[in-house]
């Protein structure tokens, strides 16, 4: 989720800004991309978010992910960006209808056990309450 959420970020400056980010524009129209450009605080939850991811990437395999350098450009060119609103607003779900709800992180935990648990990796077999 490092690599995406960092396109998604960059997305943003395709929308909210006059300079090019590294990276190209991806999945303009994808609800999460929407998300992310509609205001300061989506933005601002999306990039906390990928910081966090960053530093669990770090802490679990004792090196630097290569979107550190794009991440760390945007966090430096974030000031350019403009957006008609500042608050955070609902999380968009990107996922089958069935599974969302009111609570985002339910749902998505929900899509996960569902739709996803063949990908799920756990460290040390150390798997959270929510998806046994």
């Amino acid at each position: 989720m490092i690599v995406e959420s960092c396109q998604i970020l960059c997305s943003v400056f395709y929308y909210n800004s006059e300079i090019k980010p590294p990276y190209k524009l991806t999945h303009k129209n994808h609800p999460c991309c929407v998300w992310a450009r509609e205001s300061l605080g989506n933005f601002k939850w999306l990039l906390k978010h990928t910081e966090y991811l960053l530093d669990e990437y770090s802490l679990r395999y004792a090196k630097r992910h290569k979107c550190n350098d794009v991440f760390c450009w945007i966090k430096s060119n974030m000031n350019v960006l403009k957006f008609n609103k500042t608050e955070l607003t609902d999380f968009v779900q990107a996922m089958p209808e069935h599974y969302r709800l009111n609570d985002a992180v339910k749902a998505y935990r929900n899509y996960y056990k569902g739709e996803k648990a063949e990908i799920a990796v756990w460290k040390n077999s150390v798997i959270p309450d929510w998806f046994a």
